[in-house]
């Protein structure tokens, strides 16, 4: 199977449970959509094994693919705990930032790209900063602020890819750049709150972000 014919699976079953996702969250109010939202991940999680199992390995030796297992269980949990599950997405980058290191994510630029990142990640944050650092929650600021240097850690090795390995690097260096910008919206939505709009997109970007990692075991 190529990858485009697996798209053609894939996409429209992303799509249906993300609008059966938004169905139940906002029409029916049922709490039932957690089932819809980690079946659009689970084909996140199918694209892994299926790209694996193509080149005649196993799924478990793959850390796209345990990623990918990770941010579905990250997925459920998210909508009981947030904390919990945002530990768990930390878990699946850790891994992606493993894999992004593996195919030559080192760079002699890493290291100026992700001090720049940060401090841009720090500045688009410093109203939840300022906000967290005013009601006392030292906790949860020093977890955000890990969260945003894994993040940034991630996207300067994956944005530098191409220049390592080639045209290739472009799709996973573009999936974690929308991941990066995804967490970020999400993150601020439940600091400070966004529009419906502005989150709904996150969700989508998110999707969009998966799925365009989870490719890259197909080779």
């Amino acid at each position: 199977m190529e990858r485009w014919q697996w798209l053609l699976l894939a996409v429209p079953e992303m799509a249906a449970g993300t609008g059966t996702y938004f169905l139940l969250k906002y029409r029916l109010d049922s709490k039932w959509k957690i089932l819809a939202k980690c079946m659009v991940t689970w084909m996140a999680v199918c694209t892994a094994a299926a790209g694996v199992i193509l080149q005649n390995a196993n799924p478990f030796g793959s850390l796209i693919f345990w990623a990918m297992v990770l941010f579905l269980a990250a997925d459920g949990l998210l909508e009981i705990r947030f904390p919990a599950g945002a530990t768990v997405f930390a878990l699946g980058h850790g891994l992606l930032i493993v894999w992004y290191f593996l195919q030559g994510g080192l760079h002699p630029m890493t290291a100026a790209v992700f001090v720049v990142l940060c401090l841009a990640a720090i500045l688009l944050f410093r109203r939840e900063c300022r906000k967290l650092w005013g009601e006392k929650k030292y906790p949860y600021l020093i977890g955000m602020l890990f969260y945003l240097a894994f993040l940034m850690l991630m996207v300067s090795m994956a944005v530098l890819l191409p220049a390592s390995v080639g045209a290739k690097g472009f799709l996973p260096a573009a999936g974690a750049f929308a991941f990066a910008v995804s967490d970020m919206m999400i993150g601020k939505n439940v600091l400070v709150g966004l529009s419906r709009r502005k989150n709904d997109f996150a969700l989508c970007l998110y999707y969009a972000a998966v799925l365009a990692i989870s490719l890259m075991t197909w080779g």
